[in-house]
């Protein structure tokens, strides 16, 4: 391998190893207010509403069913209406 291909592949990783180190603590900086503890509180208050909804709609689960008289009712005359349009325009 050329000199030249050394130097850059030594400069690309000496630039990674920098980008990294700086992403660590820039992480650090931004985190280092933020106690466990206090985030963990939230994220469970958050997973208890979420645990409550879901148990309020399997309670709910199966929703009314409509009136099945009414609804074929309704059913059958929009059917009668489509046969009526289908016989009276051919």
């Amino acid at each position: 391998m050329s000199t030249h291909r050394k130097d850059a592949r030594a400069k690309l990783e000496s630039n990674c190893t920098c980008l990294a180190e700086e992403a660590a603590t820039l992480a650090k900086q931004r985190y280092k207010h933020y106690s466990i503890i206090v985030t963990n509180c939230f994220r469970l208050k958050e997973l208890d509403d979420k645990f409550a909804d879901l148990l309020q709609q399997e309670e709910q689960f199966p929703p009314e069913l409509p009136d099945m008289k009414t609804l074929y009712a309704k059913f059958y005359n929009e059917m009668m209406d489509l046969a009526t349009n289908l016989v009276l325009s051919t």
